[in-house]
């Protein structure tokens, strides 16, 4: 009797340690000890790591979309360029405008913070900062000496006004406002309007608002067939 209760004793204690025991080699390769396969709701070992498809770890990020390289990528969005919408915060007074002697008339300062925003605002986080640039467009007089800027080339000899036509009715060699500038409701950096406005002053001489009376242009009327 005593020789069949050790027999039998000595084949149930085996039996409960490979059942119950606290051995980590009794839990399966990729679960956790509660028996779960450890994969969260969101695609993650309960420790967090990505996990593929195939069960390879992507947490090193060789699968991971490739970012547009800012000097070579594609350039920015065109923005409104007027002083408001580059720096609502700038005192538009910077332009120096009325109808008086030695002051840039009233429609052509206008037209200069609808169009030339970036080159009145020191605030560094605006697009640019012209400034502290040599070529200044704020008073009547900045458009009235030599002209020391980079673009049109060879204009050393010439005023700021006559520079700053070139750029913006010719729109040549880099035009202004710049390629990024845009308006609404039209296609390019200028409307059509603001263009004919600088046009009629710079083929004036670009006179004070003394001496300066803009008459709005009809627009063309397309020239009617002529029967024969």
């Amino acid at each position: 009797m005593r020789a069949s209760l050790s027999l039998g004793l000595a084949l149930v204690v085996p039996l409960l340690g490979a059942c119950g025991g606290d051995d980590a080699s009794s839990t399966p390769a990729g679960t956790d000890s509660t028996g779960s396969s450890g994969l969260a709701g969101d695609g993650t070992t309960s420790t967090g790591a990505a996990v593929s498809s195939s069960g390879a770890d992507s947490s090193s990020g060789a699968d991971e979309p490739t970012t547009v390289d800012p000097t070579t990528g594609p350039p920015p969005p065109p923005q409104l360029c007027s002083l408001e919408a580059v720096d609502p915060r700038a005192d538009p007074s910077v332009v120096e405008m009325g109808d008086e002697e030695g002051l840039l008339p009233t429609v052509i300062g206008e037209a200069l913070l609808r169009n030339c925003g970036c080159h009145y605002s020191d605030d560094p986080d605006v697009a640019v900062d012209y400034l502290s640039d040599a070529v200044l467009i704020n008073t009547w007089d900045d458009f009235h000496v030599p002209f020391v800027g980079v673009f049109p080339m060879g204009y050393e000899d010439r005023l700021v006004w006559e520079a700053t036509r070139v750029r913006v009715v010719d729109q040549m060699p880099v035009p202004m406002p710049s390629v990024e500038c845009d308006v609404e409701g039209e296609d390019g950096v200028i409307t059509e309007a603001d263009k004919a406005v600088f046009e009629a002053w710079f083929d004036a001489g670009a006179p004070d608002g003394a001496s300066f009376e803009y008459v709005e242009r009809a627009p063309a009327q397309p020239r009617a067939l002529r029967m024969r």
